[in-house]
């Protein structure tokens, strides 16, 4: 992989957008009912926030007339809401991206914008203003700290952070030929950011916890990259999430400590770029503290990358 011929401010916006999602509350963050995500979407623009309409529209000279650099929105529900794939087009505020309503089902939208303000839409199945205050108010204790942890950032700030600090993302598999930052399909986030990224919190969360994960990198059309405690603790991840789909497809020849299944309901809305745009087969690997997964839809894409995957951390071990 060559370094990128050239690195502009969007590079430097797509850290600091995953540092500021690294901070912002996941559902189970505020309570373990909430383990279904909704929304995780960063708004890179005030465009973005025109066209998500995640912010009331009201807000958006507001938003304009302040020079907002960046925020990050996500949505949480205590129910499985179905995702809407396309732009809100009809102007209407929509915290939660166009999710089809659930009558049951309790959800709310924490989102933070730099220079740092923070908008919070709940919603409850019943009218209940006492439970909507009460609900605020547990967001709020547990946004509020994390802030603490992400104070803005000045554009020189931004402009100079690192690509890959942690050597996270030179252990991940890369087929590009450069370094492209997206705070979406090439980054680096600590559990609460890629958290935000995964439907099921609920049975997440644990995994990463229990198994003392601390980072999580990701590249364009490559592989996801989990950081466990120690070696023990990855090879407890790694049999964690091969429990999550069930079955198995043939394991790839030059990657030991691998599995692969063949995913019963593959994913069509995902990122192009994602590792899991074509998510058919799964392949799930292990070495040394680390935990990796590659994603295809051929069985035979699948193995190739999870050997190379296995290559790329062999060959690692210096960083």
């Amino acid at each position: 992989m060559r370094a990128k011929p050239y690195y502009g401010s969007d590079d430097g916006k797509a850290f600091a957008l995953a540092r500021l999602a690294d901070n912002v509350v996941t559902g189970t963050d505020v309570d373990a009912k909430f383990g279904h995500n909704v929304l995780a979407l960063p708004l890179l623009t005030t465009r973005t926030t025109r066209y998500s309409m995640v912010l009331a529209g009201a807000v958006q000279p507001v938003l304009e007339s302040n020079g907002m650099m960046f925020g990050f929105s996500a949505a949480a529900s205590t129910h499985e809401l179905t995702k809407s794939t396309s732009w809100d087009l009809s102007g209407n505020f929509s915290p939660f991206a166009g999710a089809a309503g659930n009558p049951d089902a309790t959800s709310f939208n924490v989102t933070v914008l730099q220079f740092p303000d923070q908008n919070i839409y709940v919603a409850r199945p019943k009218p209940d203003l006492d439970g909507l205050c009460t609900l605020a108010d547990q967001i709020f204790a547990a946004q509020l700290p994390l802030l603490d942890h992400a104070p803005a950032l000045s554009p020189r700030e931004i402009f100079r952070m690192k690509y890959d600090p942690d050597a996270m993302l030179r252990r991940t598999l890369h087929p590009g030929d450069f370094p492209d930052p997206d705070p979406i399909v090439e980054v680096t986030h600590n559990p609460r950011g890629y958290l935000h990224y995964v439907s099921d919190q609920a049975t997440w969360k644990p995994l990463l916890t229990d198994n003392g994960v601390d980072r999580i990198s990701t590249a364009r059309k490559g592989g996801l990259l989990f950081r466990a405690r120690d070696p023990k603790s990855a090879t407890a991840l790694w049999s964690g999430i091969n429990r999550i789909i069930p079955g198995s497809a043939a394991p790839p020849a030059g990657a030991p400590n691998a599995a692969c299944v063949e995913n019963p309901e593959p994913k069509s809305g995902n990122s192009f770029d994602a590792w899991n745009a074509s998510d058919k087969y799964l392949c799930t690997l292990h070495y040394d503290r680390y935990v990796a997964r590659v994603a295809s839809s051929q069985l035979d894409d699948a193995q190739q990358k999870a050997a190379a995957q296995h290559a790329v951390l062999a060959n690692s071990q210096y960083l």
